[in-house]
């Protein structure tokens, strides 16, 4: 339960408390740092607004088989967190998303370019398994960054989502191939994503918890 509002807040004292948390979340180069962490993790994601398009004219999968490749995409998802819990016990947050992005940089060249169906479900798991654990680690990060202030970390967080990144990557694909635009966003993305990880300060949070809200693309 949320104590209630003190009368001296009611009264005006809220706005200049806003000022002043605003402001220490501001200067938290930390919490700045898991930030655009999330926000090269939206790029990461941005080719999968047009996954299913690529999959049925690309690859030439059914209706029905684009449906089972996403629930097994689901499925794959699920059980990466239930792992990340215990990876957690043992590795730090970065050793876990250095591994997750040298995964993904063989896999999702391998994903993208070889030839046939059967492939692409095979590398869908591994493929997925990794791609799981990039939100609930930047998020828990950029919530403990600043401790008591999580509201304030959201909301800066929920200000990235004016970039019209999929916009963006429409045309892209437009200019270029599907195939060749997802393969140059993705791996471009890694690439951000390598270098800031690199040396990256972890935040004290204790274990991560569990991203229950995380709108799916």
């Amino acid at each position: 339960h949320f104590p209630p509002p003190s009368r001296a807040r009611a009264a005006g004292a809220a706005l200049p408390a806003l000022r002043a948390n605003l402001g220490l979340v501001l200067r938290d180069r930390l919490m700045w740092r898991w930030l655009f962490f999330l926000l090269a993790f939206d790029l990461l994601e941005a080719p999968f607004v047009l996954k299913a398009v690529w999959l049925h004219e690309e690859v030439g999968l059914s209706q029905e088989l684009v449906g089972v490749y996403v629930a097994l995409e689901m499925g794959v998802a699920l059980a990466s967190l239930l792992v990340l819990d215990h990876w957690l016990a043992r590795w730090s947050p970065p050793a876990i998303l250095r591994l997750a992005i040298a995964g993904l940089a063989v896999l999702i060249p391998l994903w993208l370019l070889l030839p046939r169906v059967a492939p692409r479900f095979l590398l869908a798991v591994p493929l997925n398994f990794l791609f799981a654990v990039f939100w609930p680690i930047g998020r828990a990060q950029s919530l403990a960054s600043v401790p008591g202030r999580a509201g304030t970390v959201v909301a800066l967080n929920a200000t990235f989502a004016v970039l019209p990144l999929p916009l963006l990557f429409g045309l892209l694909a437009q200019a270029m191939t599907l195939t060749t635009a997802t393969l140059v966003v993705q791996l471009s993305a890694l690439t951000l994503l390598a270098l800031l990880v690199q040396r990256m300060p972890v935040a004290p949070t204790g274990g991560v918890p569990p991203p229950a809200s995380r709108p799916q693309s």
